[in-house]
């Protein structure tokens, strides 16, 4: 196992730090994603315990480690995942519009990668969709509850 992470958490670090940059978290040098999951981030070259980051900047890391994952496993032939991702209130921890925008855009792309894997996510803030998902992939409602 330790020489199967040598060989495949590199990459999947790179693509955190890139996506994590991408949706918006700031400052961010490297990741170091190890086998139990945990990721530690540098951020302005120092080292920050993962639980010390702002919780939109852990939300945010999270999904780009989940895609990282998803893709290095796609890339491998590895069909590990349940084909089920679900992400509630995207952009409700400090994201600006652009950075959510992207992080949908990305849920979006990696879905074309993965036509087997679907996505389920949920904002408030319908414009955030507006012009970037296909009408029949968006459900609204007018009223408080949607069910």
């Amino acid at each position: 196992m330790k020489a199967s992470a040598d060989y495949l958490f590199p990459t999947m670090d790179s693509e955190i730090v890139s996506l994590s940059s991408q949706f918006g978290v700031q400052h961010l040098n490297s990741v170091a994603l190890k086998r139990n999951g945990n990721v530690n981030p540098v951020k302005e070259g120092v080292k920050h315990p993962f639980k010390k980051l702002s919780r939109g900047d852990r939300l945010r890391m999270r999904v780009a480690t989940v895609i990282a994952v998803l893709r290095a496993g796609a890339a491998r032939h590895i069909d590990s995942h349940p084909g089920l991702l679900l992400i509630d209130s995207v952009a409700a921890e400090e994201m600006t519009a652009n950075a959510a925008r992207r992080l949908i855009g990305e849920l979006q792309t990696l879905t074309r990668e993965l036509p087997e894997l679907q996505v389920v996510f949920t904002t408030a803030q319908p414009e955030l969709v507006e012009g970037l998902l296909p009408e029949d992939h968006i459900i609204t409602s007018g009223s408080e509850h949607l069910f």
